[in-house]
């Protein structure tokens, strides 16, 4: 099905222009993402029946490999965008999405068509469009200015000027930054070694290490030109290739494989331990192809509070075996508390957050653990940048850009790379 037929449609109060890819509520239009209107396009024209997701996924994204989880945060945003009237977009467990309003193909003067019927109207050449059975009026109105020149409030366009110079500044500092890191990573001598990093193996039986010590230890990680890590939505992709679930534990076992099946040059598994009264951390390197160790490293913490800046030693050490020049392991070796957080349960929150993302789960799903890591860590720069993020996905622009702004306030609460 293409979606760039010149047709209309009405349903309810909104009408949807596809040749001018706008939706108007009452004759006023309504704030969508270029994709989130092709998902809501796709729906409509097929109103009536169920759209499976991978139908959906060949139409809106054609070219590219997307992941359900960016179709969920779409429909979720066309939830919203509906307002009293979200429950048109039907969910269909195991099988993808149905509209449920009762649709109108509108002529180009806007009126509605003089007949339909039943069943199925086709459009062109891959297009059908369910009609429900009535009679057209006709009534003679006011004319109303067509959809591609109706006048935007002042007020939607001063926050749309706000957003897209928030977003101009973020791609000019982002175009900045990635001639920078490539200009880095050209004076690098050694290979560049991409790491597939295992979930801590914990036997301290607190829950705070479950997640926290692996996104500490990645991001300490991550500050080396040398290292690649492994991301989340990389590792779920591979898993599932296993015929896994995506939220399956990567166990020094499971990871191992996921290593070599993705490709990956270094295997890293970590642990922490609770010897007397002090705790063990312990990491280990090896190469995922052949087994052989490459690297390990030990740190010892007194307390909770120098977990973090064990994680520093080890990762440090770990680096320091894999090759990285001493130099290059001194410039860029920021302490995580002051990169990220100190906070161990705000980190926590913040990992589980970006799990659920690269899982696919919605942004009702997601910010609550976002935002409580800011409750626990207000200065926490990494968290304010997912939320910008994550509101962004949602068509939120305005929010999106108050988060993006206080991240970039906080940079300097970041690792270089960030």
């Amino acid at each position: 099905m293409s979606l760039t037929q010149q047709h209309s449609y009405r349903f309810g109060e909104f009408e949807l222009s596809v040749g001018a890819r706008c939706l108007y509520r009452d004759m006023e239009p309504v704030a969508l993402g270029s994709k989130a209107f092709d998902v809501l396009t796709c729906l409509v024209v097929h109103a009536g029946r169920v759209v499976t997701k991978e139908e959906m996924l060949r139409t809106v994204w054609p070219d590219s490999f997307v992941e359900e989880g960016n179709l969920a945060q779409h429909v979720v945003a066309l939830r919203r965008a509906l307002g009293n009237q979200a429950g048109w977009i039907k969910t269909v467990p195991g099988r993808g999405y149905q509209f449920t309003a009762d649709v109108r193909e509108l002529a180009l003067n806007g009126a509605p068509l003089a007949e339909t019927t039943h069943g199925h109207a086709h459009l062109g050449e891959g297009v059908t469009v369910q009609h429900t059975v009535e009679r057209a009026q006709l009534v003679i109105e006011e004319s109303a200015p067509p959809p591609e020149v109706r006048a935007v409030p002042a007020a939607q366009r001063s926050l749309r000027r706000v957003f897209l110079y928030a977003l101009l500044a973020a791609v000019v500092l982002g175009g900045a930054a990635l001639v920078g890191w490539k200009f880095w990573r050209r004076q690098i001598a050694r290979p560049y070694l991409r790491v597939t990093l295992a979930d801590f193996v914990s036997g301290t039986g607190d829950a705070t290490f479950d997640h926290s010590l692996k996104r500490a230890l990645a991001i300490d990680l991550e500050q080396s030109p040398y290292l690649g890590i492994m991301t989340d939505a990389d590792a779920v992709r591979v898993l599932k290739m296993m015929g896994r679930k995506g939220d399956d534990p990567l166990t020094p076992e499971v990871a191992a494989e996921v290593c070599e099946r993705g490709n990956r040059d270094v295997l890293l598994t970590a642990g922490i331990e609770p010897v007397g009264s002090v705790y063990l951390l312990t990491l280990q390197a090896a190469d995922c192809h052949t087994g052989k160790r490459l690297a390990s490293a030990q740190a010892k913490a007194r307390n909770r509070e120098e977990i973090l800046d064990a994680i520093d030693t080890v990762a440090t050490r770990a680096r320091t075996q894999l090759g990285e020049a001493a130099g290059s392991v001194a410039h860029y070796d920021k302490p995580i508390a002051e990169a990220t957080t100190a906070s161990l349960e705000a980190l926590k929150d913040f990992s589980m957050g970006l799990s659920l993302f690269s899982e696919g789960k919605s942004e009702a799903e997601i910010l609550p653990y976002y935002q409580r890591a800011l409750q626990l860590d207000p200065q926490f720069a990494m968290a304010y940048g997912a939320i910008a993020s994550t509101y962004y996905n949602a068509s939120e622009q305005k929010l999106a850009a108050q988060y993006l702004q206080k991240a970039f306030d906080l940079r300097a609460r970041t690792s270089a790379k960030e």
